[in-house]
């Protein structure tokens, strides 16, 4: 069992949980077939992350072979919300959040 954590992503954790959501439970292989084939931005983060697991599984000395591991478990946590302002009609101000997640990729066998 490895896993890999990707801190302070700067994106929606709606979006990146949705595909986490796709990914859990297939084989890497699959998953990483599928992010390389799915247009969001989101995309290629995760599959950097599950690389990331998978090299850390290599490491470990667990499993050398991606087609006998499968990904256990992707989280998406929502992390820290960056406010910031944006100059509105007469005089106001916007109030704009950029959203910031979590990513946890746990492989197992």
């Amino acid at each position: 069992m490895s896993e890999a954590t990707l801190k302070y992503y700067r994106a929606k954790p709606l979006k990146t949980r949705q595909l986490a959501k796709a990914i859990s439970g297939k084989r890497v292989s699959e998953a990483l077939s599928f992010l390389r084939l799915s247009p969001r931005a989101s995309a290629k983060v995760l599959e950097k992350v599950v690389l990331s697991a998978l090299s850390n599984a290599t490491d470990k000395g667990e499993n050398d072979d991606p087609s006998t591991l499968f990904v256990e478990s992707a989280m998406v946590d929502q992390g820290p919300v960056l406010k910031r302002h944006r100059a509105r009609a007469r005089g106001r101000m916007g109030r704009v959040r950029h959203k910031l997640c979590h990513v946890k990729i746990v492989l197992g066998e």
